[in-house]
């Protein structure tokens, strides 16, 4: 299944929306700051919470809580040069280079659960999902919302010299 997760700037509390392949709205996802902590909702088009996301940022790294269907992982990511993923409470890891936008989530077993990559035009509009766990599509959104909101380049620039 793949779902495009595009960063929205004009909704209000809206940050991200995820659409289906026929370009249609599937879940929005929407945010409510705090100091030091945040939230994010992944809400289906009923407006039903389906996934929390709690972050608690700090200067080295961030660590996020991604709760839903009874169900919690965690993830901690570093702000470091070259940024490290450690999940908890779900045998993931990533593969691939986060801060470009293009990685896998992988299993245990070296099975790929989601790919994600930059989509759309000039790469930087959205990130391209293809989820092949569907029992994890949710938690695929949420690391990939996760990651999306880690500082990084979202388009590469050429700068004048």
């Amino acid at each position: 299944m793949k779902v495009f997760l595009k960063r929205e700037t004009t909704s209000g509390n809206v940050i991200f929306t995820v659409k289906d392949c026929m370009s249609d709205d599937k879940y929005t996802v929407t945010a409510k700051e705090g100091t030091p902590m945040s939230k994010a909702y992944i809400k289906d088009n009923s407006g039903i919470k389906r996934l929390v996301i709690r972050r608690i940022n700090l200067p080295m790294y961030s660590l996020y809580s991604i709760s839903g269907g009874g169900e919690r992982i965690s993830l901690v990511t570093s702000h470091g040069t070259v940024p490290e993923c450690i999940f908890y409470g779900i045998s993931w890891h990533i593969r691939g280079d986060v801060r470009k936008k293009s990685y896998d989530i992988v299993d245990a077993d070296n099975s790929v659960v989601a790919t994600v990559s930059k989509a759309g035009v000039g790469k930087c509009d959205a990130l391209a999902l293809n989820i092949f766990c569907e029992q994890r599509e949710l938690f695929s959104i949420g690391v990939a919302v996760c990651l999306s909101m880690e500082k990084a380049v979202d388009c590469e620039v050429f700068q004048t010299i």
